[in-house]
């Protein structure tokens, strides 16, 4: 998962059976063995991106014809009214009433080249990305979010986003 190897126990095979027929290739379905220092997901509990990161990258792949949106990345909240990147630089912010620890970059993988609506793949948009948001040998784009406090809250389109810190 996201380049690294995680244990997991093989649940129902009727399931699995389904799914490869389905799908066309061997599938298996898995539970997470618990483990304090990983799990099956990733890095934050929300995924967070800005449209204007997203208008940069359509515009350097312009010249491409190459499809590219905010489904590209699937994120969970998509926030507008920033620069390109400028996410990056927070630590904390604020939606509505809920406060989030930014809790690192996400590491893309091949899935941001499949087109979420027609399943085409461009390989043209993770090459684009490996020009300028490479760190080390991760292609990053988006940012983690872990919610801070443990109490419900509900967040609404148009939500005020405060940067915290």
């Amino acid at each position: 998962i996201c380049d690294r190897l995680q244990n997991g126990k093989s649940m129902c095979r009727d399931i699995s059976s389904w799914f490869s027929q389905v799908l066309g290739v061997s599938c298996t379905l898995v539970q997470n063995v618990p483990n304090p220092n990983r799990s099956f997901a990733n890095r934050g509990q929300l995924l967070m991106i800005s449209r204007s990161s997203v208008k940069w990258l359509t515009e350097k792949l312009k010249h491409q014809q190459c499809h590219v949106d905010d489904t590209s990345f699937r994120p969970n909240i998509v926030i507008s009214g920033c620069t390109p990147h400028a996410e990056d630089s927070w630590s904390n912010i604020s939606i509505g009433e809920a406060r989030f620890l930014i809790s690192g970059p996400c590491n893309r993988c091949p899935m941001v080249n499949i087109n979420q609506k027609t399943g085409k793949q461009d390989r043209n948009i993770l090459l684009e990305l490996a020009k300028y948001r490479r760190t080390r040998s991760h292609i990053n784009f988006g940012q983690f979010l872990s919610v801070e406090q443990r109490r419900n809250f509900t967040l609404s389109v148009n939500d005020p986003i405060f940067i915290v810190q």
